[in-house]
């Protein structure tokens, strides 16, 4: 049975960066669905005071905040290290993860809430804002590819936390039909994309919407 528990929404994109974390370090968990779409509910308040998600638990020790997650996971388990070896390499893929939340998360969700979400609910898309975010979502994916610097994956040579950070964001994104020009100058990211898609941990996790 396990003794690793994970509270969140299957569609919370940091939710199942975790869940990609723990997939690809082969741990047994227990995800419990958290669904804040009609509020946070109050169990959550209590896991997390800023009525955020994920929030985790292991034989009692709580913890709550992506990035701790994360690598919490990666440094107590067995399985492939998620962390370069590399002072540099490790300092580049925190640098990474840092512009995914700060700077690519907003601006790439929001347009996603337009051209996905919006109709979904059954309301419109809203032309001028999504027209409003394509200089920061060009600036944040821009900087990425550079940082990338002609590496497979986003750190190096090998699958990091930075992959499986922004993986499920660049999952909704590559949904829209912004993504396709964005990213056809960008041939890093864009190979990236593609490797990232085919991993089984993606295929596991991936959101089912009814």
């Amino acid at each position: 049975m396990a003794n690793l528990t994970l509270y969140g929404p299957s569609y919370s994109t940091y939710t199942r960066s975790v869940r990609l974390v723990m997939e690809e370090k082969g741990v047994d968990y227990d995800h419990v669905e958290v669904d804040f779409m009609d509020g946070m509910p109050a169990e959550q308040i209590a896991r997390q005071p800023f009525g955020k998600v994920p929030a985790f638990e292991h034989n009692g020790f709580h913890l709550y905040e992506t990035g701790a997650i994360e690598r919490y996971i990666d440094e107590g388990f067995d399985g492939t290290a998620l962390q370069p070896g590399s002072l540099k390499q490790r300092a580049r893929m925190a640098q990474m993860i840092s512009i995914v939340d700060n700077y690519t998360y907003g601006p790439v969700i929001g347009l996603c809430e337009q051209r996905i979400f919006a109709p979904m609910m059954g309301g419109e898309t809203d032309e001028a804002a999504c027209q409003a975010l394509m200089p920061e979502i060009q600036k944040a994916l821009g900087t990425l590819e550079d940082l990338q610097d002609g590496n497979p994956y986003l750190a190096g040579d090998d699958l990091s936390l930075a992959d499986l950070h922004l993986a499920p964001v660049f999952w909704y994104f590559v949904q829209t039909p912004d993504a396709e020009p964005i990213l056809s100058d960008k041939p890093g990211l864009h190979t990236w994309w593609e490797s990232m898609e085919s991993r089984e941990s993606m295929s596991k996790t991936e959101p089912k919407f009814e």
